[in-house]
């Protein structure tokens, strides 16, 4: 189920379906917000996806803000199956990234600095070993795959969306 609604200043789409298999079933909530300000650009986005019967969650917002050329925005992302879970927690500008990776619960590695070259380290402000770097960029790929998951579950209304705003 879709809907779409525009509105004087902005718009909403909302997403809410499943995807069956013949042993399981993915539930998904996807709201996409967004708001023109004046110059003022703001999105915001929740999404929520879960398989019962194996206890698989990923859940998560990000929001952004642009003013002219400038912008910021922050995600915040949890992926649970069973009692493990990672969650990514990352808020950045133009000018600064400052984040934190945790599994299970724990700290596993914090990010700051220039987003052209940020600094990594572990925890407890350590640097990452090789496995953890490994580890990192699995993360860091889970979390790129999640948004290309509900970007091709938004797919196939951005052609009727585009329809209305020509009709």
């Amino acid at each position: 189920r879709t809907t779409v609604d525009a509105l004087e200043d902005g718009g909403s789409i909302t997403v809410h379906g499943f995807i069956r298999s013949k042993y399981d079933q993915l539930d998904f909530d996807l709201d996409v917000q967004g708001k023109d300000d004046g110059g003022l650009s703001t999105v915001a986005i929740t999404f929520d996806m879960w398989m019962d019967t194996r206890d698989f969650r990923i859940a998560g917002s990000v929001n952004g803000l642009e003013d002219g050329s400038e912008g910021s925005g922050d995600v915040d992302i949890t992926v649970s199956h069973g009692d493990e879970s990672l969650r990514v927690d990352v808020t950045g500008s133009d000018q600064s990234l400052d984040g934190t990776f945790y599994l299970n619960g724990g700290v596993f590695a914090t990010v700051s600095g220039d987003p052209d070259d940020p600094t990594f380290v572990g925890g407890g402000g350590e640097p990452l070993t090789a496995p953890e770097v490994i580890v990192l960029l699995r993360i860091v790929d889970i979390v790129e795959d999640v948004f290309d998951l509900f970007e091709d579950l938004v797919d196939p209304i951005d052609e009727l969306v585009l329809l209305a705003i020509i009709l």
